[in-house]
């Protein structure tokens, strides 16, 4: 599969797309790795830095059963990153699971 199954989402022609794309990421919008200690075990918080970082583009992947690839500006240029490892710089970090749920797994 060649890269025309892509479609580059840029601030010039989201308003176009707005309709068939999700609401984010979009660009302008800043995000931050969704789990800082996996990106850094990965060795990616280390080469593109540790965050935030500006969304200039999204390549979106939905004709090929992949979620959206957000064009980041990083500490080594720009580089796209799949939107599963990235969240909203203002969404709270996961604070883990609610006790109540893992007594409820637990006890079965």
């Amino acid at each position: 599969m060649g890269s025309d199954q892509h479609i580059l989402i840029t601030e010039a022609n989201a308003t176009t797309r707005q309709s068939r794309e999700p609401a984010w990421p979009r660009p302008g919008h800043k995000v931050r790795w969704r789990d800082l200690p996996h990106a850094h075990a990965l060795g990616w918080a280390d080469a593109y830095g540790p965050g935030p970082f500006q969304v200039i583009g999204v390549v979106d992947k939905a004709a090929l059963g992949l979620p959206a690839g957000a064009i980041l500006q990083t500490s080594q240029g720009d580089r796209e990153i799949n939107e599963i490892w990235l969240a909203p710089v203002d969404e709270p970090d996961w604070q883990g699971y609610d006790p109540d749920t893992l007594t409820g797994l637990l006890d079965g």
